[in-house]
């Protein structure tokens, strides 16, 4: 069971981060969006090492994503991703 709830951790973890890597992409933060682009190639190493192992794995994988993807985007997240905008506007440091 810890497999399968870790399964759903990464992958709504990596959608919420997918966000956070696409609006670091737009804004033109280059260390920002490399920094995100490396942290979601590990952990989704992590997640197809473990599912890989037992293909079953898929379905709360899955699952972690549909529900990454709808915190994000019903607005459930806005305030995180908004302060996220508002501290790496063009012309910060990162």
């Amino acid at each position: 069971m810890s497999a399968w709830c870790a399964a759903f951790a990464l992958m709504f973890f990596l959608d919420i981060w997918w966000a956070l890597y696409t609006q670091a992409m737009v804004a033109s933060r280059p260390l920002l969006a490399s920094t995100w682009a490396t942290a979601i190639q590990l952990f989704n190493g992590a997640l197809v090492l473990k599912y890989t192992d037992d293909p079953y794995l898929l379905i709360p994988a899955c699952a972690g994503a549909f529900a990454g993807t709808w915190v994000v985007t019903s607005g459930r997240l806005r305030s995180g991703l908004e302060w996220c905008r508002d501290r790496y506007r063009p012309g910060s440091d990162i």
